[in-house]
């Protein structure tokens, strides 16, 4: 089956629909939802809740403030992934840093706040 959207993002949802058998689908009950959480990430924070995560990575810095006192969980920027990959020895710097670049491009974050504070992890 050819993915809806023939991109990137398209790809890997198929990807994911592809392996479906060995990804745990959870559920949540009630939602989180106000004027800078959306449902998506208010669901997600409901289940760091439920399974007493450590952590919940999301890219919506607007929604941070708030998600960090939504969940007992630490609530960090996506790209925190790529610094603890550089932290660990998986990836070298400049690697990360073009990993950033590429990432703020596709997903428009060039000139963001997001992309400024990403980039401010590896100073």
């Amino acid at each position: 089956m050819q993915p809806a959207y023939d991109d990137t993002h398209g790809h890997a949802a198929q990807t994911v629909l592809d392996n479906t058998a060995q990804i745990t689908v959870r559920h949540v009950d009630g939602t989180l939802a106000s004027s800078r959480i959306d449902e998506g990430e208010g669901s997600c924070a409901l289940l760091c809740n439920d399974l007493d995560a450590a952590f919940l990575i999301t890219d919506d810095l607007r929604a941070l403030p708030e998600l960090q006192t939504a969940v007992d969980a630490q609530v960090a920027i996506s790209p925190i992934v790529l610094k603890a990959l550089v932290t660990r020895q998986v990836l070298d710097r400049q690697t990360a840093l073009e990993k950033l670049d590429q990432l703020a491009e596709q997903r428009s974050w060039l000139g963001q706040p997001i992309y400024r504070r990403a980039q401010k992890l590896f100073e």
